[in-house]
């Protein structure tokens, strides 16, 4: 509580009425946005009453011992409240509403407290801090061989924090089948005197090309831009200020389409779309003799083994593709072979009972 003036007297008259050689240290500081307390010692490494003289006492303190002339000499050391100065320790990991309540700033005053609309964190998370020596980011403040920096806190001292209206449910509606672009819901804000406090906007914000939808999505029976997929349920508490891992919604990019294509039409098409994607798995019913057989149906099953209507990246699909059936006169039994013949001649080649084998095929007998 004393100032270091007063402080420094208290230590010269126990030099000089004991012949001691102390001497104080106040070059540690901590923060304090009172101006009242600038300057007054905040802690001391000797606790108060420490008797000194008694050789109990010295012994418990560090940093003072008795010289050969059984005089006491050394350091205290005290950590003096600051109002100017603050170390990058005591604010590492603080948003930017704790940062501001800490360094006593009116928060509704912007040339000190600035929200940015921008994505990039949670609420109030903390963007960087402007100072007359410069801009200081996250990063900066987050490097642990910078904690005993200090940050001058004076009039040019800008707090700037990511701000951007978001959306919040109380009970979640259901979006699967709606257009993205018909879905609007109300956006909010925090109060600046309370950051649990939510504010209505009063306007309604479309979710479509949000950080909320992902178009990472195909279907050969949904249209382009219907939701196929919600991540979060129906009925459940969602708050987007504290931003969200992946997307909410998920939307048809293209609705594909198989008539007239063949099966490795089909299968390269999907292929070519899911370039990078992981998981996605396709197979022509049939095999190989398949291939060039026009497509009638398209079939998709998630990891469960559940048939659904689209496909998307970052989850595991598997899709069968089911092509026109080979007709009989096409297929030829696996063992029939073709002899030798002069072009002049006509085989004689009786097929055998039952019309042979329908997963083969040959152009005998054409």
């Amino acid at each position: 509580g004393m100032s270091v003036e007063e402080a420094q007297k208290e230590i010269d008259t126990l030099n000089k009425e004991n012949e001691w050689n102390i001497s104080l240290n106040t070059k540690e500081h901590i923060f304090d946005s009172d101006d009242k307390k600038n300057g007054t010692i905040y802690s001391q490494s000797v606790k108060p009453s420490t008797d000194l003289t008694s050789k109990t006492g010295l012994d418990e303190i560090e940093d003072l011992k008795k010289n050969k002339e059984g005089k006491i000499e050394g350091t205290i050391k005290c950590t003096v409240y600051s109002s100017e100065k603050i170390y990058y320790s005591e604010i590492r990991g603080m948003n930017a509403y704790a940062l501001a309540e800490k360094l006593g700033i009116d928060k509704s005053d912007t040339s000190h407290f600035q929200g940015i609309k921008e994505n990039g964190g949670s609420y109030y998370d903390l963007k960087n801090i402007q100072t007359k020596e410069g801009s200081i980011s996250v990063e900066e403040l987050k490097d642990e061989s910078k904690a005993e920096k200090e940050l001058s806190i004076d009039e040019n001292v800008c707090i700037t924090y990511y701000a951007s209206d978001f959306f919040y449910w109380e009970s979640l509606d259901s979006f699967v089948d709606k257009n993205i672009n018909d879905i609007k819901c109300d956006t909010y804000q925090y109060d600046l005197n309370n950051e649990k406090k939510r504010k209505k906007t009063g306007k309604k914000e479309s979710l479509a090309k949000t950080s909320l939808v992902s178009d990472d999505c195909y279907s050969f029976i949904k249209d382009a831009e219907i939701v196929v997929m919600q991540t979060v349920a129906e009925g459940e508490k969602l708050d987007t200020s504290k931003g969200m891992k992946g997307a909410l919604l998920y939307e048809v990019r293209e609705k594909l389409t198989f008539a007239g294509k063949t099966g490795d039409q089909v299968k390269k098409e999907i292929e070519n779309k899911t370039k990078g994607w992981e998981d996605i798995i396709v197979n022509i019913e049939g095999g190989k003799e398949q291939e060039s057989r026009k497509v009638i149906d398209v079939k998709i099953y998630d990891s469960e083994g559940a048939r659904v209507n689209y496909f998307r990246k970052g989850e595991k699909f598997s899709i069968t593709v089911t092509t026109e059936p080979i007709p009989e006169s096409e297929a030829v039994p696996p063992s029939e072979t073709v002899p030798n013949t002069p072009a002049s001649s006509t085989p004689s080649y009786t097929p055998p009972t039952g019309g042979g084998n329908s997963g083969g095929g040959s152009d005998v007998g054409h």
